[in-house]
């Protein structure tokens, strides 16, 4: 290649490694299959060892840590793909607040359904419903206790990208609850 082909230090930022990610994942670029999200954890965590290598040479003095591409500032640096987003769960009720809405004794069937409809979903590190309604038994791994299921994204498709959420009792408690009268219908 000629000098002009050739990616200078500086111009590798987050745009550039954001693009490159995208590449790296696009089916059309690579060969009919993208690349698995631990490959390119692993190319971008070699690139961050050879730039933080760079960034503490004093043979580059113009290029110090404060410039590097890639770390935990996500407005600013590029954030590198982890195979394993674990969801978690939001606390948008205080614990007491919580404990009122678990002590609640639902006055018919519906409102007790809609009650764990809510539980599950906060259980299940706030699923959103189109998602919970999507999921399927298969979905639920018992021996790594977690749901690894994929994403409706606002167009109606799923997503690429697994995710996976931690299966916690409670939440485990709830599809058992349902998961009788689920299989007589």
């Amino acid at each position: 290649t000629s000098d002009e082909d050739d990616l200078k230090l500086y111009e590798i930022d987050k745009q550039y490694l954001t693009k490159w990610e995208l590449w790296m994942r696009d089916p059309d670029k690579q060969n009919g299959k993208p690349l698995a999200w631990d490959t390119v954890q692993g190319y971008a965590v070699n690139l961050l060892t050879v730039l933080d290598t760079v960034a503490t040479n004093p043979q580059f003095p113009n290029y110090t840590k404060e410039m590097l591409p890639i770390g935990s500032n996500k407005k600013t640096q590029y954030q590198i793909p982890r195979e394993n987003h674990e969801g978690k769960i939001n606390k948008f009720l205080d614990s007491e607040e919580l404990e009122k809405f678990k002590d609640y004794v639902p006055e018919d069937y519906r409102e007790e359904l809609a009650k764990d409809v809510w539980f599950l979903s906060y259980y299940l590190g706030g699923l959103n419903s189109v998602d919970l309604v999507s999921l399927k038994i298969n979905d639920i791994q018992k021996e790594n206790n977690r749901l690894v299921f994929y994403r409706t994204k606002n167009n109606g498709k799923r997503s690429k990208r697994a995710s996976i959420v931690p299966l916690r009792d409670e939440a485990f408690k709830l599809i058992e609850k349902y998961s009788n009268s689920l299989s007589k219908n």
